[in-house]
């Protein structure tokens, strides 16, 4: 054997030996008893663990969950500009329906461009000698809470919806409450959606003006019946209706009634084109089961431009139907 070989069997043998001794080390270490001292550090680790998850669940147990304060009615300033979606424009936040009440009055309009919300109660135009508007437009939207009253507690509320604008009220909406007046413009294809309680001049001393024009522009009643002047039969109530150039009042999906003087002391009209007095325009159109002429003053006015308008819902009651202009 050469010195070279020699030295390679040497350097393997060599290798071999610190690998072994590697080997028998770290079994070793893994075989070494658990003496008593690191079994007590262990246990007190294990304790201490123990003791602090249940310190943690303790306190989350008995602790108390945190609590929104209670949100206080908001009142529109129209401070920074007419944006109704800005937090600056609202004494306490932006509506957003949490069971409060909204109060919208002042020169200045908010206008509703986005997704939006009443309170549970909204009043625009409230208070004596107070007035107040909205104006949804753009695609915007606005829903409300339980109740919307345009025009309250002898103030002057109104709102137009335009465009593509949709104003929902699924449960109460008044044009006009006590002492008040309330004014409703639906134009441009805006769409107004009205739930079980909608009336125009609801009650003594109210009046309410509605107006559906324009192609796509649309009032759909979900109620039985929309009652137009005063709620009980007493009621001394004025309301007026006015549908032209192509707007569409429905109610209860073309089944309901329309009721033209609800109370007996009341004054109202449903105006197919204009007014009276007013120059005659394009018709608008009903899309319900029956006109009903109740036990106040009411009139059904029929001042349009067309030539050839088929009126085909029923007509009933003890009012007057006036034919002032176009043929129908």
């Amino acid at each position: 054997m050469d010195a070279t070989a020699g030295n390679r069997i040497s350097l393997h043998l060599r290798r071999r030996t610190v690998a072994i001794a590697l080997c028998r080390g770290w079994k070793a270490h893994r075989e070494a008893p658990v003496t008593p001292l690191l079994l007590r550090r262990r246990s007190r680790r294990r304790l201490l663990s123990g003791a602090g998850f249940a310190a943690l669940l303790v306190a989350a147990t008995l602790s108390p969950p945190a609590i929104a304060p209670a949100r206080a009615d908001t009142s529109w300033t129209g401070a920074a500009d007419t944006d109704w979606h800005n937090a600056a424009n609202w004494s306490n936040g932006v509506p957003s329906n949490t069971g409060n009440d909204a109060y919208i009055t002042g020169p200045v309009v908010p206008v509703v461009t986005g997704v939006a919300f009443g309170e549970n109660w909204t009043w625009v135009g409230y208070g004596s000698g107070n007035s107040g508007a909205i104006t949804i437009s753009d695609g915007g939207s606005l829903t409300a809470g339980c109740c919307f009253y345009l025009g309250a507690n002898h103030g002057t509320g109104s709102m137009t919806v335009t465009g593509t604008g949709t104003f929902t009220a699924s449960n109460i909406l008044m044009l006009g409450d006590y002492n008040s007046t309330g004014y409703l413009t639906i134009e441009n294809g805006g769409t107004v959606n009205s739930g079980f309680s909608t009336y125009v001049g609801r009650a003594s001393g109210s009046s309410g003006y509605a107006t559906v024009t324009g192609e796509n522009s649309l009032w759909s009643v979900s109620a039985s019946s929309l009652r137009i002047a005063g709620e009980s039969p007493s009621d001394s109530a004025y309301g007026s209706v006015t549908l032209s150039d192509a707007g569409v009042l429905r109610v209860n999906g073309g089944s309901g009634s329309v009721i033209i003087g609800n109370s007996s002391n009341s004054t109202a009209f449903l105006n197919i084109g204009a007014a009276e007095g007013d120059a005659a325009v394009a018709a608008g159109a009903v899309d319900a089961g029956a006109v009903v002429l109740g036990s106040g003053d009411g009139t059904l006015v029929f001042n349009h431009t067309d030539t050839g308008l088929d009126f085909s819902t029923s007509i009933s009651g003890n009012g007057e139907v006036r034919q002032l202009a176009g043929t129908t």
